[in-house]
């Protein structure tokens, strides 16, 4: 019976092993353009090509009043080039500027604030593409972070939600 095993068992592999009579190889190219180009992401899960710089809730100004897209509940913009594409950021003075000051508004009051490009809040977030911020991209998503200050000193105009709406430009 052990015999008649083994040779059932052989017989089976013979009867489904495939016959060749030879071979031969080819090759597949397998090829992919990589194109200079950027895509403008944010840290939010919705609202493409949105951020959010949300000062809080605004008690007083004898003092500034600072927010940044770095911090929890606010979120930057995100921009991702092909790698060693050139790119330069710059935005607008906002929907309700007035002689170039940055104004939120609720209605036909304004609050006035201004952006900024580091934390230190020194130098103006450039507002033409001539003074733009320059990057390099490198494929992945590198931040470009906001600072936001409501100046000290100025009125306090009635409660509400204050919104301004800045287009941020980004040219490769």
């Amino acid at each position: 019976m052990r015999k008649t095993t083994i040779a059932l068992g052989l017989l089976a592999a013979l009867l489904t092993a495939p016959v060749f009579a030879g071979s031969i190889t080819g090759n597949l190219t397998v090829q992919a353009t990589v194109v200079a180009g950027c895509n403008l992401n944010t840290g939010a899960t919705s609202g493409g090509g949105n951020g959010l710089l949300n000062f809080g809730n605004v008690t007083s100004t004898l003092a500034v009043n600072n927010a940044d897209t770095t911090t929890s509940g606010n979120y930057g913009l995100s921009v991702v080039c092909s790698n060693t594409t050139p790119y330069t950021v710059y935005a607008n003075n906002g929907a309700n500027a007035s002689a170039g000051q940055n104004n939120m508004k609720l209605g036909t009051a304004l609050l006035p604030y201004n952006l900024y490009t580091t934390s230190a809040r020194t130098t103006a977030f450039p507002t033409t593409a001539g003074a733009a911020l320059s990057f390099t991209g490198n494929g992945t998503a590198q931040t470009v972070p906001f600072y936001g200050q409501i100046p000290a000193g100025v009125t306090l105009p009635a409660p509400g939600t204050y919104i301004d709406t800045v287009t941020v430009t980004v040219a490769y």
